[in-house]
């Protein structure tokens, strides 16, 4: 590097110093502890945690990111520590690593340094949410100037990682608005001042080292708000200097939030800007945004019965990128057509509900009837096919691929699987009503642990070319209620009719034991995802 350059790269730093100053954010600091390594493509990295005694599983996470030749521990916030103790969620304070002048930063496609800082915050907030049980869906990032910037690359490339950002005086990088024509709607929360003469808001801010090439700031935002596809504004005179644009009802919900500031520069507002702390606009705008991975619960899919209902599961997408519908898993409970709760999935097989998840499928867990005077066992499974028809007539609304869909069971569940896959077809393509019109019949059965009851719900209605079967059964042979006898049978009779079919059980009777080094549950998504391949 030439000394001009290396000047060039030293005014830079002196600009982006400590642009937490005047703030609470260099308060004194409450204890968050010493620095917690983080090894990170063999390369040692650090951060400071904040986590409030007694978190509930599945709260949010917040990552706070430093600005240009900043130090997280003179960042780390009094203000957003109480609010997490207050709301429940978690707050990581990363160290940005060294530039090619020594300076830390954060490498948001710019030019100064190769230091892989996507890779190492994506991979540092995996590891958060795993050891602190925190929710994939609602891990925000916030940052001042240089950790601005960090936050715009992080949704930018990273959408299925962080779902919100907020950026304070900073703005996006020259690649990442280059490259905005792949990017995915997330909700943003923009503060700036309008004479900010380091990050300009005009976006005449210089293209060395990466860092410009963005248009001003109006610009980005309405990118951004037309992106999320909002669709109504509403304009807030916060005090004489601030005024604040909140641009709502978009896609999922998002909101794209954005304040402007007259008379201010390259300096975080306080209550006199903003009429609050940053720290509490910065909360406030991540508690609206939605959680896309919690269940809607109790959706009616008849007016039949009281128990006429189901739970939804969005897929978890791995690619960022990928709209397409996924495919879905519908599962019946156990209870001998007595008792038992679609409940029981997230409670007794959570393991296999977070595995088809991860594997980008939609879940639906379903209660039906029970048997009564007036409700027998085929009447029982009458209503679970009206529940397929339902799920299939959302195929809009919750990004669903209707020809991809397996039905899973355990015991009675197995049976009623089973039953939708073998039986004729409840669909009526000639009614006025679109459920009815809709197929009942899935593509894949999954059937665990098969009970009594196999010939009359299963054997009796099996025919050549129908759906793929995956039977695991580990009873001894003197279960009376699920007799292995019962998932030998079912699996002789599809190979009899040439039904693609695999049966496994852990050991304890004469079907085949899974593969060693695998896991039954892994050989069953297997064959799902080989026979619901597009």
């Amino acid at each position: 590097m030439t000394k001009r350059n290396t000047a060039s790269a030293y005014l830079i730093a002196l600009l982006f110093v400590m642009p937490w100053a005047g703030t609470n954010l260099l308060a004194e600091q409450p204890d968050v502890g010493q620095f917690i390594e983080f090894m990170h493509n063999n390369v040692k990295r650090k951060y400071l945690l904040h986590v409030p005694q007694q978190l509930p599983d599945n709260s949010p996470l917040v990552f706070v990111l430093h600005g240009y030749h900043g130090d997280a521990r003179d960042y780390v916030d009094p203000v957003m520590n109480r609010l997490a103790d207050d709301n429940g969620f978690a707050v990581c304070y990363p160290q940005g690593a060294e530039d090619r002048e020594g300076i830390p930063h954060w490498n948001a496609r710019l030019k100064i340094s190769k230091t892989d800082d996507i890779g190492f915050l994506s991979a540092l907030a995996s590891d958060l949410q795993k050891k602190h049980s925190l929710n994939k869906s609602r891990t925000f990032v916030c940052g001042v100037s240089n950790g601005g910037f960090m936050s715009y690359t992080l949704v930018a490339e990273k959408p299925d990682v962080f779902k919100a950002a907020a950026s304070v005086i900073g703005t996006m990088s020259g690649h990442n608005w280059e490259h905005r024509d792949v990017m995915r709607p997330v909700p943003i929360l923009q503060i700036s001042g309008l004479d900010d003469e380091i990050v300009p808001y005009n976006g005449s801010m210089s293209k060395n080292g990466g860092w410009g090439g963005a248009p001003d700031q109006d610009a980005i935002m309405e990118f951004w708000r037309k992106l999320n596809k909002t669709s109504t504004e509403d304009v807030i005179q916060i005090s004489d200097q601030t005024k604040a644009h909140h641009y709502k009802d978009g896609v999922n919900g998002n909101e794209v939030w954005h304040y402007k500031i007259k008379n201010f520069g390259h300096k975080v507002p306080g209550k006199r800007e903003l009429g609050n702390e940053v720290a509490d606009v910065i909360w406030k705008f991540f508690s609206k945004v939605s959680d896309d991975a919690a269940p809607q619960c109790d959706i009616a899919y008849d007016t039949k019965h009281e128990r006429n209902v189901l739970d939804f599961w969005p897929a978890l997408r791995s690619d960022a990128t990928s709209d397409e519908p996924a495919p879905v898993l519908i599962w019946f409970h156990p209870g001998g057509f007595r008792d038992g709760d679609k409940s029981q999935l997230q409670k007794n097989r959570n393991a296999m509900l977070q595995a088809y998840r991860n594997a980008g499928y939609a879940v639906v867990s379903c209660n039906y009837p029970f048997l009564s005077d007036d409700i027998d066992h085929l009447e029982i499974a009458r209503h679970c096919a009206r529940a397929v028809q339902f799920v299939r007539s959302k195929a809009t609304d919750w990004n669903i691929d209707t020809h991809r869909l397996c039905c899973c069971g355990v015991s009675a569940g197995a049976l009623i699987s089973e039953f939708l896959a073998y039986h004729d077809d409840f669909a009526d393509p000639s009614a006025s009503n679109v459920i009815s019109r809709q197929s009942s019949r899935p593509a894949v059965v999954i059937s665990i642990m098969q009970p009594r009851g196999t010939e009359e719900f299963a054997l009796r209605f099996m025919d050549k070319g129908e759906a793929p079967i995956f039977i695991y059964s580990d009873a001894k042979p003197s279960d009376r209620i699920h007799p292995p006898q019962a998932a030998i049978m079912l699996r002789d009779k599809a190979q009899e009719l040439g039904i693609p079919c695999v049966a496994f059980s852990g050991g304890r009777n004469k079907l085949p034991t899974v593969e060693k080094g695998k896991t039954w549950l892994e050989l069953q998504l297997e064959f799902c995802q080989k026979h619901l391949a597009k």
